[in-house]
């Protein structure tokens, strides 16, 4: 059980980190969109393991965007792409998030 326990952990891992390497550009081109499906889509991570990640995500990016307390329209393009490019539900995007976006 621990062994299983640990993957899940080392694949939630590694999905954030492909988000991160995805988004680095603020773009989330086709291919990286393809692998993502592919790591997620092995059934080893279950639903709610995605959402929690994503959502980890999406709040993280928030932080380092407001993290001098202004956020650009840079900042504020690459969380729109975020959230529409994840096609993250409105339940996984922080209230400070859907204000910025104008949600």
């Amino acid at each position: 059980m621990t062994d299983t326990l640990a993957r899940m952990s080392e694949l939630r891992t590694v999905l954030y980190e492909r988000l991160k390497q995805a988004f680095d550009n603020g773009i989330l081109e086709p291919h990286e969109q393809a692998e993502l499906k592919q790591l997620y889509g092995l059934g080893k991570l279950t639903l709610d393991d995605v959402r929690s990640v994503f959502g980890a995500f999406l709040k993280d990016e928030w932080n380092k965007a407001m993290a001098d307390g202004v956020l650009t329209e840079d900042e504020r393009a690459k969380l729109e792409k975020i959230v529409t490019q994840l096609k993250l539900p409105s339940d996984l995007i922080p209230d400070d998030v859907k204000r910025a976006l104008g949600r």
